[in-house]
Order: C-alpha cells, then structure tokens, then sequence
C-alpha cells in the first residue's frame, strides 16, 4: 500500500505530497521546513512511524538553523526541493541526502563487514593494524549513528554507499 504523509502548512507542498502518493513510493512522510519545532516533530514521526523513509521538503536550504542539522541527520533520509518532480523519490533525481560524510577507509570497513569479515581480517584484507581497521569502523558507527556493526551496514546501504 502506497502512502505519502505530510506534516505541515503550505499548500504547495501539500500538492507535492497528492502528487508524490501516486508514484511508485512506500511509506514516505514528507515533513514541512518551514515547521516550528523541526527536530521534534522528525523525532515523534520516526518513534511513530519506524518502518517510513522521512524527508525535509524545503522551498530553500536555509529554512532549517544549522544547529538542528545534526539532530536531523540520524532521522531524515534526505532534503526534498519542492520544485522538483515527484518522481524524484524513485529516480533520485532532485533529493540532497544528507549523508554521513564517511572517509575512503571507513567505506571499506564497513564494505568489509557487510561481506561478513571479522576486524581481524577486515584488518589483514585492508592490510592495517587490527587497531587502525576498529578506529575506521569505530568512526563509521559513530558518524552513521550507529549501534552496532550491522546496523552500521544496514545505514551505510541506506545513505546509498556502494559497498559492493
């Protein structure tokens, strides 16, 4: 069952979201920039909501402080332009995702752990120090938000990182 939810005011963006639930999409809440108590709101939609994918629909970057761009990172799957098609969220065509920024050595970490490779021999495959092979993989979970080395995986997909 397709579902498209929006939280907020603006009536174009409530356009965008009816035109949004007629494509291809699961499961999507689409939660206005423009809302007092951003942070919140993103926070009771995913405690609500688990299994929906959540983004920002903005009419411009700015709408958001700066200061609440971190808290968002862990909940939101990416930034939406009002302006752009609704089959952006299929194609990836207009969504700014706000990636955790993961260096070349945590990609391969965490690459390695998605192939199943104990840190021993992510650290033999990679040829490093065990110890330099659990810092990167130390340093993925806490830049991805993550609990564990699965779920570091599991989030790494979901940003879009290639770990093929």
């Amino acid at each position: 069952m397709q579902t498209v939810n929006y939280v907020g005011e603006r009536a174009h963006h409530e356009q965008f979201a009816e035109k949004l639930a007629k494509t291809a999409v699961e499961h999507v809440v689409l939660i206005d920039g423009g809302c007092e108590d951003l942070v919140p709101r993103f926070r009771e939609v995913r405690t609500t909501r688990p299994g929906a994918s959540i983004f920002l629909l903005a009419c411009r970057e700015d709408e958001v402080a700066p200061e609440d761009w971190a808290a968002l990172r862990s909940t939101v799957q990416g930034v939406l332009r009002c302006d752009a098609s609704p089959r952006v969220l299929t194609a990836g065509d207009a969504i700014a995702p706000l990636l955790p920024r993961l260096t070349q050595d945590q990609i391969n970490v965490v690459a390695c752990a998605a192939g199943g490779l104990s840190i021993e021999a992510t650290a033999a495959a990679l040829d490093v120090p065990v110890r330099v092979a659990q810092s990167a993989l130390d340093s993925a979970c806490t830049r991805l938000g993550a609990r564990n080395r699965a779920h570091a995986v599991a989030l790494a997909i979901r940003h879009g990182y290639d770990l093929g």
